[in-house]
């Protein structure tokens, strides 16, 4: 009796699990919303939309097996290959413009709630209008087979250029003039309209903020104030140099100055002016 219960337990299971057909080669959009699917039996909505949202962040020739393991156990894979050969839009785009991996892409595809079908020997060709790849940008998307048009879709996105950008890790309170190097980290950031990047860490300790800067943040430029690295009557180290002589003097300067300003400054040693570039605190250089 325990058996028969068990196996009419396994039957019934098995006559409500979700199947769903995989051909052998898809091509997929990881921007796609919904999910319907023809080729599966039992299935719910949401099961279709589980395995869709796995095929979407996938790409290449992958195993069946590694897919059905990122499922629920209601949900069975059916192929007549142990691979899956699976096409992205995004990235065969991304793969076919180099201009685009230096940058923020954000896609919007005509490929809605389900994936395409594709032949092995069906061939995927590509286009860019206006091929500019900054703002909105325009693709198109063929899939061929003996010279006859399958499928054609239009992919649009927008292309954000990704600057050197200095990220804060804390709070940092206004005129603060000590952003140490432990507060802060390099990285990549879409280029804005609302001012530029400030992209010189080297220079990050001859500035102030003139503002209060919260964790998360990317410096720009108009947060900075820089901080008076020479002052006026002070004395300051000054170099003279070409690209073969470097010569090291002292002087007085006859301007306040921040860094990369140029100022007047006096030498004493032979009564003259010159003007030279600021480079650190009471130093200027002197371009012969």
């Amino acid at each position: 009796m325990k058996w028969v219960f068990l196996i009419l337990t396994m039957c019934s299971v098995s006559s409500w699990a979700c199947e769903v057909q995989l051909p052998p080669r898809i091509l997929v959009s990881s921007q796609a919303t919904g999910a319907s699917h023809k080729t599966s039996h039992n299935c719910e909505s949401y099961q279709i939309e589980e395995v869709y949202n796995v095929l979407r962040e996938q790409s290449g020739s992958i195993p069946v097996a590694r897919i059905q393991m990122a499922l629920s156990k209601q949900v069975k894979l059916l192929s007549t290959s142990s691979h899956i050969q699976i096409e992205n839009i995004e990235r065969i785009i991304e793969g076919n413009f180099t201009e685009l991996k230096n940058s923020k892409n954000e896609w919007k595809s005509e490929l809605l709630g389900s994936f395409y079908s594709l032949d092995m020997n069906d061939k995927i060709e590509v286009s860019c209008h206006p091929c500019e790849f900054r703002g909105t940008e325009h693709f198109g998307l063929k899939v061929t087979q003996l010279g006859s048009v399958k499928l054609s879709l239009d992919i649009q996105t927008r292309v954000f250029k990704l600057e050197e950008a200095i990220r804060l890790k804390t709070n940092i309170s206004a005129f603060s003039d000590r952003i140490e190097t432990n507060n802060w980290e390099i990285t990549k950031a879409p280029a804005t309209n609302f001012g530029r990047f400030f992209n010189q860490p080297e220079n990050l300790k001859f500035y102030k903020t003139n503002k209060q800067l919260k964790a998360g943040e990317f410096i720009k430029e108009s947060d900075l104030t820089p901080l008076n690295l020479v002052r006026a009557g002070d004395r300051v180290e000054i170099t003279f140099e070409n690209d073969h002589v470097k010569v090291k003097s002292q002087a007085i300067s006859r301007q306040n100055g921040g860094i990369s300003d140029e100022v007047e400054v006096w030498n004493q040693a032979n009564g003259k002016k010159y003007k030279g570039v600021v480079t650190d605190f009471n130093r200027v250089t002197i371009k012969l």
